[in-house]
């Protein structure tokens, strides 16, 4: 009977130990740099989904009213992209495109990191976003941007 309860203790602890290192690293943003060179290397399924995002007016979250056909393509390039949530602001070729790639917290405590594609460019910008801090108050958070490429940014909103 000891022998099961010092191997439980033994276990628990390592659970508790892995939970918190995972907790720690899920809990931190991926940095800029590797964020940009995946975007990089994925960017033809980017702007295909771009391109399908923009000619589907009917949809605003991806997969929402289109065609089966339709839902297994985003899906197929969604999951080469690395699986982010889509979302399109707007309608046609002024939509404003977002592909949800890193996100932390729950309900209005939560923080995202997002590749978007920006009709118009935005003034919120910052150099970087390795580090950034953000708002320290919910009421007051902001969302910037990192430019990557043409009308392509990195979407911060901690």
């Amino acid at each position: 009977m000891k022998k099961f309860v010092k191997i439980s203790a033994i276990a628990f602890l390592f659970f508790i130990l892995a939970l918190g290192v995972g907790v720690y690293f899920l809990s931190h943003p991926p940095e800029e740099a590797k964020l940009i060179h995946k975007f990089n290397e994925n960017r033809a399924a980017f702007e295909q989904l771009r391109e399908m995002l923009q000619a589907d007016p009917n949809l605003s979250r991806h997969g929402q009213y289109s065609p089966p056909e339709k839902i297994e393509k985003y899906q197929s390039l969604l999951k080469v992209v690395g699986n982010p949530i889509a979302y399109a602001s707007g309608k046609g070729t002024n939509a404003d495109l977002s592909f949800m790639v890193w996100g932390w917290g729950f309900a209005g405590e939560a923080e995202h990191l997002d590749i978007c594609w920006l009709h118009e460019r935005p003034t919120n910008q910052i150099a970087t976003m390795d580090g950034y801090q953000g708002q320290s108050d919910f009421a007051n958070r902001v969302c910037v941007f990192k430019h990557i490429d043409q009308q392509w940014y990195l979407s911060v909103d901690w």
